[in-house]
């Protein structure tokens, strides 16, 4: 299920920059995918991140980036991904678009 996320801000420390940077998920990467509207989904039970934030880079390759709620409009990037095939078709689906596939 789609969820939509109020996001007034996000947090960065020393923690979640090396972390997720060894990911290949940055600052950059995550303005990039809120500046296209990604989508939101409860993340799976028992992981560290409340929600799972999926969307285009800039040169349009999917990502999933999973997000901790801190409170107040204020999200914390955990880690992240270059998206898996389920997780695009998911992403399609949710946008209404036809991958192609017969």
């Amino acid at each position: 299920m789609d969820h939509a996320l109020d996001i007034e801000g996000i947090e960065w420390d020393d923690s979640n920059i090396i972390h997720a940077g060894r990911h290949g998920v940055t600052a950059l990467l995550v303005e990039e995918m809120l500046a296209s509207t990604p989508l939101f989904r409860v993340n799976l039970p028992g992981r560290s991140a409340d929600y799972q934030m999926i969307g285009p880079d800039s040169e349009g390759r999917l990502w999933t980036v999973v997000l901790k709620y801190l409170g107040q409009g204020r999200w914390r990037p955990i880690t992240g991904w270059p998206s898996t095939s389920a997780e695009v078709r998911w992403y399609q689906s949710g946008r209404g678009e036809d991958d192609g596939a017969e």
